[in-house]
């Protein structure tokens, strides 16, 4: 069998992400900002403000570009209100003037069309801080310049850019990488030094509170979120399985990981408290999904590495951190329960606590002296209840359908539960691995179709050198396939932590090799059941598996973790309804409120880059995928590629701090 050949990547997707080859983190280094000359930023008193539709219309890309054009409508928002202050208003009108140039450039692949997403996400973030503080409006102008003279260097470099010709812009590619690369990180300087500089009159304004509520002779208590007579509160609650943005009661932030996936080794990484988007980034999106199939006990995976959330050092210290870590569904302080805190206006509150350690989530440093911490923390249980910190709010991007919904599912429509039900076809016998009722011995056979013991499908463990899945049964309580000892294959256990449970699929000419992860075995086809051949029998087809889809009966050439990756939507398959013999629950149910399309499209267009890849190498001919957060590996003619999705952008978000813990 030809070798693989050595790692490539493909050629760039549309994205300001890249596509890159299997390489090392790149350098935070960026070279100096070149020297422009450009007025000063004109007074709040003496700016102008265009009507906003004679700013948008008649554009040719406001066709063709919708995600510029959704970024108008943001900023459309801060510069109709009526109670906007002037020179927050300024900075809307040089989004909106960035905004154009991305759309009448027609700009889909350039660094300059992402610095300007993150300059309107800044003003908006920045216009929400300054809502209803009229009385402050002196001094957040005084805070706010060097992040309006940074908006007008943007501003500058947008003109000058725009008004050159074809050569000129092909001269001067080199340099205008550096030049965005720069603004990005004086960019994000500025905000930083608007975000100190308010906390510290947030904090004036907490002291003059505190004074005033000091002076009262009957201050009543701060009040909690409101709950309703007969909910269940303070006690663990059920949630839908589906994919989540995690935000903070009292911070208003999000959770967000630190966007890079370790290879060839097992390293933790950081998870930070972030300022909500509406357009949230894959680092923000979570899988919530039930742990050895327990009611009460849930997981919480990135779909952007799929590292699971975990106390690092499994520490119950006050003031743990808590990181990304590659699964390990054994340890208790990575399993986590949901308790009902109260009831909001449209979903309840929760608190979220390790079920391995007595410590709850809190999104906020338990050291007073370090404001500027935004890591997440673990925190001992009081029994005073929950403080406003450790209450979260689970808002849906998409979850499990109920039947009815799910024959009106549209392209934009993402349920990842149940997962994709899929048969493991035999490439010699053409027969299906089937499982047998018995749970002794090896009891998983080679049959013809059987719609109820032939459905399979595939949950993502981690990596080290390769990534590893599990084999799962489609049943109402899955089993894992083990290869027991090392001796036969047998399914009566889920254990995707045992290493005898975790198998790496290795793509082969629309087909795909299960090597165990242990003994190195690989699944095979041996009279007439299902156990292993040794890695020389790879060329053997009775070692070769096509999936099938079992409802439509169709060839599926990507193997994939149908609940944390998300396919092209030609390639999802029909939708799925839930299982009419899934267990009812009989735990309350913590309210999460309904997906919103917004949010379904936003999930959808995270994985664009994905999606890209995974099309150009079907395109070119790769006969068989396998589909893992931030890899894909595809083979064509004995020839494996393998391409890692980096965001280039990660390395401007996150600084190296240490996992010990804030007490």
């Amino acid at each position: 069998m030809a070798s693989p050949s050595p790692q490539t990547s493909l050629s760039p997707t549309p994205s300001s992400s890249q596509a890159t080859p299997s390489s090392s983190r790149p350098s935070l280094s960026a070279p100096s900002l070149h020297a422009r000359s450009r007025s000063a930023s004109p007074s709040s008193s003496d700016r102008l403000f265009t009507p906003f539709k004679e700013m948008i219309s008649g554009g040719e890309g406001s066709r063709s570009l919708g995600v510029a054009s959704a970024g108008l409508g943001a900023l459309r928002d801060v510069l109709e209100a009526v109670d906007t202050l002037p020179f927050v208003k300024y900075l809307a009108s040089v989004g909106v003037q960035l905004l154009q140039y991305v759309i009448e450039m027609q700009i889909t692949n350039d660094m300059f069309k992402n610095l300007a997403m993150r300059a309107k996400d800044v003003i908006v973030a920045v216009a929400r801080s300054c809502d209803g503080l009229q009385s402050l409006a002196f001094q957040l102008e005084s805070d706010l310049r060097q992040l309006t003279s940074t908006m007008d260097s943007i501003l500058a470099f947008a003109a000058e850019k725009a008004s050159r010709g074809t050569l000129r812009k092909l001269w001067n590619k080199s340099e205008d990488v550096a030049m965005v690369k720069a603004l990005d990180i004086q960019l994000t300087h500025s905000f930083n030094i608007f975000q100190i500089q308010s906390d510290v009159v947030t904090r004036r304004q907490q002291e003059l509170m505190i004074t005033q509520l000091a002076n009262l002779t009957a201050s009543p208590p701060l009040s909690p979120p409101r709950t309703e007579p007969g909910r269940d509160v303070d006690r663990p609650s059920s949630i839908k399985e589906g994919i989540y943005l995690i935000r903070n009661v009292a911070s208003k932030k999000v959770l967000e990981i630190e966007d890079f996936k370790p290879f060839g080794h097992v390293l933790a990484v950081h998870a930070f408290m972030v300022p909500y988007s509406e357009s949230p980034s894959q680092a923000q999106l979570w899988l919530i999904q039930k742990s050895a199939n327990k009611d009460l006990e849930f997981t919480i995976h990135s779909l952007a590495t799929g590292y699971a959330l975990n106390i690092v050092y499994n520490s119950d210290r006050e003031g743990a951190k808590v990181g990304g870590y590659p699964w390990e569904p054994g340890q208790g302080n990575g399993i986590w329960s949901f308790w009902g805190a109260g009831l909001g206006e449209s979903s309840d509150y929760c608190t979220i606590r390790s079920t391995g350690l007595p410590t709850v989530l809190d999104g906020v440093c338990p050291r007073t002296t370090n404001a500027q911490c935004n890591d997440l923390h673990a925190t001992r249980i009081a029994d005073a209840g929950s403080s406003v910190s450790q209450q979260w709010r689970l808002i849906p991007v998409s979850f499990s359908p109920s039947p009815s919904s799910s024959l009106h599912a549209t392209p934009n429509t993402v349920s990842p539960f149940p997962r994709r039900q899929l048969m493991l076809q035999n490439v010699q016998t053409g027969l299906f691995a089937t499982r047998t009722e018995t749970l002794e011995g090896p009891n998983v056979v080679l049959s013809t179709s059987s719609p109820t013991n032939s459905t399979w499908s595939f949950l993502y463990i981690d990596t080290i050198r390769r990534d590893r899945f599990a084999i799962l049964s489609c049943v109402a309580r899955p089993f894992t396939v083990d290869h027991w000892g090392g001796q036969y294959i047998n399914l009566a256990r889920y254990r995707p932590e045992n290493p005898y449970h975790k198998w790496i699929a290795i793509p082969r000419d629309g087909a795909f090799l299960l090597k165990n992860n242990i003994t190195d075995a690989l699944l095979a086809a041996r009279s007439g059941v299902v156990d292993t051949l040794s890695l020389s029998a790879r060329d053997n087809p009775a070692c070769h598996w096509r999936l099938i889809d079992a409802t439509t009966n169709e060839h599926i050439r990507i193997l994939y973790d149908s609940a944390l990756s998300i396919v092209p939507p030609e390639l999802a398959g029909p939708s799925r309804a839930p299982s009419q013999h899934l267990p009812v629950s009989t735990s309350p149910t913590l309210r999460t409120g309904d997906a919103s399309p917004e949010l379904g499209r936003a999930l959808l267009n995270n994985f664009k880059r994905e999606h890209a890849t995974i099309r150009t190498m079907l395109e070119e001919g790769y006969q068989g995928i396998v589909y893992a957060p931030r890899v894909i590996s595809g083979w064509r003619k004995g020839e494996v590629r393998s391409v890692r999705i980096e965001d280039d952008d990660s390395e401007f978000k996150w600084s190296s701090k240490k996992f010990e813990p804030c007490s």
